[in-house]
C-alpha cells in the first residue's frame, strides 16, 4: 500500500496530501449549488467555464508566476508583537482559493477537482510534470482528472481567458497529441492516493529557490497557455452539452 505523502507548504504546518480536497466545506458547498444543472455534461461545463472566467493566475510585477506566501500575524496582550514568514511556494485550501478567486495550478485543480465531486462526478487532483511537443521538460504541474460516462478527461484549470477551452480526453493530454504531453506521477482526492511514479521530482522541485520556481514555472504556463489558445477550436465540442 502506498503511503500518504504529508504536505508541509503551509509556513511548518503538516496535512496528509488528501486532505486539500475538501468537497464539504462551506465555500465549495455554496459555488456547488451554484453551479448545479440538469446533467452531468453541464455541471462540468459549468465547473470548468466558472474556473477559468471567475479565477486568475497570480502573477508579479514582472508578469511571473508568483508561488509564494506570506503568513502575518500579530498578538496584543501585555505587550504586542507581529510575526511575518514568507515561503516561496505554498497551497491553498479550496476555501481560500474561492475567496480569492486566485490561484497557482495546484489550488485551482484542488478547488474544481472539490466542487466536481460535490456535484457527483468521479474527479481527481493529478500531479506530474508537462512537456512540449519535442518531449522537452517545461515543469512540474497539477491538473484535474475526471470521468464522465465512462471517458476519463483533463480539465487544465489554469486558463483564465474567455473563450479559451480547456477540456481534453486524457489520452491525448497523455499521448501529446495537440503538442503538450502530460505525464501523471500521483493522483488524489479526500478518499485516496494512487501513485504511479515517485514524486521526488516534484517535490525536490518546489524546495528550491524561489528564482528557480518562478523561472520555471514561467516557461510552462506560458507553453500551456499558448498551445491551448491555439487548439482551442479543437477542443471545442470534445464534451457536448
Amino acid at each position: 500500500m502506498t503511503e500518504i505523502p504529508i504536505i508541509g507548504w503551509r509556513f511548518g504546518d503538516k496535512y496528509y496530501i488528501t486532505e486539500f480536497v475538501r468537497p464539504d466545506t462551506y465555500e465549495v458547498v455554496t459555488s456547488a449549488n451554484r453551479l448545479r444543472a440538469t446533467t452531468a455534461e453541464q455541471k462540468v461545463l459549468n465547473v470548468a467555464r466558472w474556473i477559468r472566467d471567475e479565477f486568475y493566475y497570480p502573477l508579479d510585477w514582472r508578469g511571473q508566476p508568483s508561488a509564494d506566501g506570506q503568513l502575518l500575524k500579530s498578538r496584543k496582550a501585555i505587550g504586542s508583537y507581529h510575526f511575518k514568514k514568507c515561503v516561496n511556494y505554498m497551497w491553498l485550501f479550496p476555501g481560500e482559493c474561492i475567496m480569492m478567486r486566485f490561484g497557482i495550478c495546484i489550488d485551482t485543480s484542488l478547488v474544481a477537482t472539490s466542487i466536481l465531486i460535490r456535484l457527483g462526478i468521479d474527479s481527481v487532483v493529478a500531479l506530474g510534470a508537462v512537456y512540449d511537443q519535442r518531449g522537452n521538460l517545461l515543469g512540474y504541474h497539477a491538473w484535474t482528472e475526471f470521468i464522465l460516462n465512462g471517458i476519463r478527461y483533463v480539465l487544465e484549470t489554469t486558463i483564465h481567458e474567455r473563450d479559451v477551452n480547456n477540456i481534453m480526453l486524457a489520452e491525448d493530454a497523455y499521448s501529446g497529441k495537440y503538442g503538450i504531453r502530460y505525464d501523471k506521477y500521483a493522483e488524489f482526492n479526500h478518499l485516496k492516493y494512487i501513485e504511479h511514479k515517485p514524486l521526488t521530482p516534484f517535490i525536490s522541485f518546489y524546495g528550491r529557490k524561489r528564482g528557480e520556481i518562478k523561472r520555471r514555472e514561467l516557461i510552462k504556463q506560458r507553453y500551456i497557455w499558448n498551445t491551448y489558445r491555439e487548439i482551442s477550436a479543437l477542443l471545442s465540442k470534445v464534451i457536448r452539452e
